[in-house]
């Protein structure tokens, strides 16, 4: 299975690599490339994260370090929503 991104969730990555690289690019690169990997992880184990229906129907949500990864599952794996950091008031930028 695979992951899409939608075009929010390309967004909040960007935004995040550019906070980060203003003080370390390799670490930017570096915290991509991890993302990316949990990513496809996620596409195939899509259960992984913890379901938060309350928020809206079939939207999951899982940790990465300071970011949590919010996603759906689909057909061919999950669609990333978006990724904020876990400080942020999200529940409000969900619904």
């Amino acid at each position: 299975m695979g992951f899409r991104l939608r075009p929010q969730a390309r967004r909040d990555i960007a935004a995040i690599m550019n906070y980060i690289s203003r003080d370390n690019p390799a670490a930017a690169l570096k915290w991509q490339d991890d993302l990316f990997v949990t990513f496809s992880l996620l596409g195939d184990f899509a259960q992984s994260g913890s379901a938060r229906n309350e928020i809206r129907q079939g939207l999951r949500i899982f940790p990465k370090g300071n970011y949590l990864i919010f996603y759906e599952q689909v057909a061919t794996g999950v669609s990333i929503v978006r990724v904020l950091h876990a400080a942020r008031n999200w529940p409000a930028t969900m619904r």
